[in-house]
């Protein structure tokens, strides 16, 4: 049997779920140890960043990037009903990153949104 790219990412992130899930369960303690040693290593945001880049390229390959962003609408809806059980501590970590000033990789990151925003709704709209 042979995957297509679409099944390998879908792949990924259902066995990355249900991984998670079950240290959730069983093992809260190690997943937060691996979790805190992603997210504590300086190039991780940068390793984030080119994945999803090339994850991006692989899915225009076989969809629009309108397809992409009513996808990603879901995943985002998703996430935020997560987020949103723990607001006042996101509301802080806000404050604290316009106190300090953002560093480049979310100036980046914002860009990399308003492009592939403005791009989406030129193709909707023109």
């Amino acid at each position: 049997m042979v995957l297509t790219t679409i099944q390998i990412f879908a792949t990924i992130i259902s066995v990355l779920v249900i991984i998670k899930f079950l240290f959730f369960l069983f093992n809260k303690k190690a997943w937060f140890n691996f979790a805190k040693k992603i997210y504590t290593t300086s190039a991780t945001e940068w390793v984030f960043g080119v994945l999803a880049l090339i994850v991006l390229y692989y899915l225009l390959q076989t969809m629009s990037l309108i397809e992409v962003f009513a996808a990603g609408l879901f995943m985002v809806l998703l996430m935020g009903m997560a987020f949103a059980s723990f607001g006042n501590e996101f509301i802080k970590i806000g404050e604290k990153m316009i106190k300090r000033g953002l560093p480049a990789s979310i100036w980046i990151n914002f860009l990399i949104w308003i492009v592939l925003s403005a791009w989406v709704l030129y193709l909707v709209f023109m």
